[in-house]
């Protein structure tokens, strides 16, 4: 099994694996970034509830955070995820 990223790819010893990947991307020109996290949620873990922290640390964490509610969103190969804008003012 090939797992790929930019930078090369890996053979690893076997297909069953994990990814719990965080990809950021800075653009400092715009002074801004996106984060790209690949998580797992354990089966007793609602999606609203995990999110809701996610934006409760967010708040916590980032002085003057602005953050709008998540946005549900679908890739062209149908997988579905949820964004999360934030700014600072």
């Amino acid at each position: 099994m090939h797992y790929l990223f930019q930078e090369g790819r890996l053979t690893l010893p076997s297909d069953k694996y994990q990814d719990n990947t965080v990809n950021m991307l800075r653009f400092p020109a715009l002074e801004g970034s996106i984060s790209i996290t690949r998580e797992a949620l354990s089966p007793d873990i609602e999606l609203s509830d995990y999110l809701a922290g996610q934006l409760s640390a967010i708040k916590r964490e980032i002085k003057n955070a602005v953050v709008k509610a998540p946005t549900a969103f679908r890739t062209e190969q149908g997988l579905t995820g949820s964004e999360i804008y934030c700014e600072t003012k």
